[in-house]
Order: structure tokens, then C-alpha cells, then sequence
């Protein structure tokens, strides 16, 4: 979860020891914000409201992309409790997040004079507002970024922002400092052998041959995939603005779905492979997990006549199961430049999650292992599956649209190409980008930083593979698309 997407859900800091707020907790961690949600009404209809249940609840809608419910709650807590920062705050994030600028900035000015050392309410003051390096808000940064007593959170939040002042003012090595320590701070691990023996696993293991076509009751779904910070939330922001689509951004039905079936074969089948699944379930048992997927969509959304899309980045591992599951579905896999991609990862502040980003040797294993996927895949799943530049989606974007509409079935609609003209919640690190136009911002990014940047050349195997994967961008931007230019 990005920093601002954490501003927004993220519940106060006090303390929860009833069950339900445990068990409400849980849920939200799951991304079961339906179920939640279910367990806080009673609490909401009563009418005895406290500040920890309607931010919860606020939580559950914004996630359910109800966004008018979950600003009505957030300002009810700013109304009640109008001393509390974190209250201003989250308001300020999701005000941001719907394109709210003003009430972002209105309500963010109240967080500060409650809290002007809050990290939270500085990094968004320089989303909102570009802070310069010598202000005093670049000042306070600083001090709580050096600060022993500073929550190692809010400390990584202050030395990102710092990083990023530092990035705008054209002094990346500076910069680059501040991004490394800001990723220090968390002591996330990633595991490499894991990955690596699960796309090793998919490959082996995953064969579609005799896989069925259709399957009854099943939406139409999309699901856009690659690394994070990829260009999969422009993809999701494009084609949200076609009236046949229904976005259903970062939807974590997929992955806890495929925990459920890995958890079901481990304990009658008594395997461990993360694809021992494949082999052990029946068919019965493949329509059981479907309308568990299923269940797991928004309301009304399955048995809707829009297409689906799902944009969880990390999906890019699952897509066989979602081969299985959904017989329908369709796929696209976003290619962004690998050093682009690895330096924005690792210039991203996630909260939680994302724990390749905090080393750029892990992150280029992270790419690799994608890249590896993402072949093996191409190679089975045939016409279902396509792979989409970044470069040639930002450089030829009415061509590029066009041929993902036809990927999926969709007529063209010229409003696809104006994206930040949508009005749909944006909760994820790419917040900026997306309330443009589509542009050439993202482009050679990491060409500053270059130097900066040899543990991840290294880790993705020199320069050798990077000008091999620019070759294979390049004629994938060029080839022919079916579609008029």
C-alpha cells in the first residue's frame, strides 16, 4: 500500500481490544471489506457513534469505491472531534484521491495547524503543494526525519518526501540518499528462492491444454498486471472512461482465492508446491472456488453486463488460476522500461507491502522473475493474454487504446484517450500522474540516476539484458495492431 492509499484507509492510532474491532481489523487486512463492513452497521444504525468505528467504517466504503459515504463519515469524525490531526488528515488523502483539490487543501490546512510535524500531513502538503528545500515545512521534515524518538514510519515518510523535494530541485544524488534511507527504515523481507521456485513451479506445472472456453455465470474480466508502478493505473484510468467498463482497481479477490484453493490442497492432499492446486482440484471443486472468487467482487458486480477490470499488479503470478477460474478472461500485462520501473519502486514509500522495493538487487530479482512469468504465460495463454508497451501507450495513445479495446472486445470511445478527465477514486502511488494528460513524465526517469543504479543492473543480469529488453519493447511498440492509427 502507497503512502497516500495508507493516508486514506489507515485507521487512528488508539487502542482496539474488543473483538469486533479485532475481527473487523482482520478483514480489512484481507481485503474483505464487505464483510467488515457488515460487522460495523449495527454500530453505525445505533447511533452511538465513536471516532474509531466511523473510521473504520469510512475504510470499508472507500475500498467498496463508495467514496461520497466515506468522506460523509471522515467529516462527521473532523465535526466531532475537530482537534484530532489524523482526522483532518485522512480527509485531506481521500479528498486528493477523488480529485477534491480544494476541500483536500482546505482540510489539510487544518491538519497542520493541529499537527505541523505530522510526516503524514507534510507528504501530502507536497503532493498538494510542492515544498521547496529551504522552507520550513523542508525544515521539519528533517528533524523528524533525524529524530531518534520519530516512529520509524513517520520516519520513512519524511525521508521520502525529502527525497522527492530533493528529486524536483534536480539534485538526484541527494535524492538518492534520502530514498535509501527512507527504505532502511522498514525491516521487510523479501525472499528471492520463493519467487524464484514459484515461476519455476509455473512453468513446469502450467499446461491449459483442454481447459475449457466458457463457463457459465462468469462476468467478462480483464485483468491488467506487471510490476507495480508499471503503468497499470494508467491502463485502469483509460479504459475506466469507456461507459462498457467497470474498474475494479487493485481487487485482491484473485490472490485470496488462490490462498483458499492452496490451503484446501494442503490439507487433503497434504502437498506444498504454491501449484499443487492445478493437478489436485476437481472440476467440482474449480466451480466451488469460482463462486468464491466471485463473492468476493463488489455487489452486483458479477451478474453486471460491463467488462470487468481488475488491476492488481502482482496478479501477473495468478493468472493461470484465473485461467482456471474464469474461462472468459482476458489479460494484459503492462512493459515499462526495467530501470524506470525499478527506480520507481524503490523512490515509492510503501507502507506495507512491496518488500522486493526496499533493496534495488531484491527489486531486480523481483523484474526478472515478472519477466520469466510473463513469457511463460504469453506462450500458453495465446490471444488471451497481451503484452502492452508503456512507451509506445504513452508516445502513439490513440493507436495503442485502440488495440487494447480490441483485445477485449470493446468498441472505441474517444473519451478513453482523456483519462484524467475520470472522477474515479485513484488510491494508489500513480495519484499524480493520472489527473494529467497522458504524457511523457514517466519516460526515462532513471537516466539521472543512473549511477545510482548499478545494484539493480547487476541483479537484472547488466546491460546486456537491458538492451535486449529495449529491443523487444521497441518492435512490440511497432508491430501491427489490427487497429487504425
Amino acid at each position: 500500500m502507497s503512502a497516500l492509499a495508507s493516508h486514506a484507509a489507515t485507521s487512528f492510532p488508539l487502542r482496539r481490544e474488543g473483538a469486533v474491532e479485532t475481527r473487523v481489523s482482520d478483514l480489512m487486512a484481507q481485503g474483505a471489506y464487505a464483510e467488515a463492513l457488515k460487522l460495523l452497521l449495527p454500530r453505525l444504525k445505533s447511533g452511538k457513534l465513536d471516532v474509531a468505528t466511523l473510521d473504520l467504517a469510512a475504510s470499508c466504503y472507500w475500498y467498496l469505491d463508495d467514496s461520497d459515504t466515506a468522506l460523509s463519515l471522515v467529516q462527521v469524525i473532523v465535526d466531532q472531534w475537530p482537534d484530532r490531526c489524523a482526522g483532518w488528515t485522512k480527509l485531506a488523502a481521500m479528498a486528493t484521491s477523488v480529485g477534491q483539490t480544494e476541500r483536500a487543501r482546505a482540510a489539510l490546512d487544518q491538519a497542520l495547524k493541529r499537527g505541523p510535524k505530522s510526516a503524514n500531513g507534510l507528504a501530502l502538503l507536497n503532493r498538494l503543494d510542492p515544498i521547496r528545500r529551504d522552507s520550513a515545512s523542508a525544515r521539519r521534515l528533517k528533524a523528524l526525519a533525524t529524530a531518534t524518538q520519530t516512529p520509524a514510519r513517520d520516519k520513512a515518510t519524511a525521508m521520502n518526501t525529502l527525497g522527492r523535494i530533493e528529486d524536483r530541485a534536480g539534485r538526484p544524488r541527494a535524492a538518492f540518499r534520502w530514498f535509501a534511507s527512507a527504505k532502511r527504515a522498514y525491516g521487510e523481507e523479501y525472499r528471492p528462492r520463493e519467487v524464484t521456485a514459484m515461476v519455476a513451479a509455473q512453468i513446469v506445472r502450467f499446461d491449459p491444454t483442454g481447459l475449457p472456453d466458457m463457463a457459465e455465470q462468469t462476468p467478462r474480466m480483464l485483468f491488467v498486471v506487471g510490476m507495480p508502478r508499471s503503468g497499470t493505473t494508467l491502463v485502469e484510468t483509460i479504459l475506466a472512461r469507456h461507459s462498457d467498463v467497470r474498474p475494479l482497481g487493485e481487487s485482491q479477490a484473485l490472490t485470496r482465492t488462490v490462498m483458499a484453493m492452496r490451503q484446501h490442497v494442503a490439507q487433503t492432499a497434504n502437498t506444498t508446491s504454491a501449484w499443487d492446486w492445478f493437478e489436485e482440484l476437481s472440476p467440482q471443486e474449480v466451480g466451488a472456488f469460482r463462486r468464491l472468487y466471485l463473492s468476493y467482487l463488489p455487489p452486483g458486480a458479477a451478474q453486471g453486463r460491463q467488462m470487468l477490470v481488475s488491476k492488481m499488479p502482482l496478479d501477473c503470478f495468478d493468472l493461470g488460476a484465473a485461467r482456471v477460474l474464469l474461462p472468459q478472461a482476458r489479460f494484459l500485462l503492462m512493459n515499462r522500461h526495467p530501470l524506470d520501473v525499478g527506480l520507481s519502486n524503490f523512490t515509492t514509500n510503501f507502507h506495507e507491502g512491496n518488500a522486493f522495493s526496499r533493496r534495488l538487487d531484491w527489486t531486480g530479482h523481483m523484474i526478472r522473475s515478472v519477466a520469466r512469468s510473463a513469457d511463460d504465460y504469453e506462450r500458453k495463454l495465446g490471444a488471451r493474454f497481451r503484452r502492452q508497451s508503456y512507451r509506445g501507450l504513452i508516445e502513439k495513445p490513440k493507436r495503442q487504446v485502440r488495440a487494447i479495446l480490441d483485445h477485449i472486445g470493446l468498441p472505441w470511445q474517444e473519451p478513453c484517450l482523456s483519462p484524467e478527465k475520470g472522477h474515479h477514486i485513484v488510491r494508489t502511488a500513480s495519484l499524480n500522474q493520472v489527473r494529467e494528460a497522458i504524457n511523457r513524465k514517466g519516460l526515462d526517469r532513471w537516466k539521472p540516476y543512473q549511477d545510482q543504479l548499478s545494484p539493480l543492473v547487476g541483479a537484472l543480469g547488466g546491460w546486456d539484458w537491458i538492451q535486449a529488453w529495449e529491443e523487444a519493447d521497441a518492435a512490440l511498440a511497432m508491430a501491427p495492431t489490427g487497429a487504425r492509427d
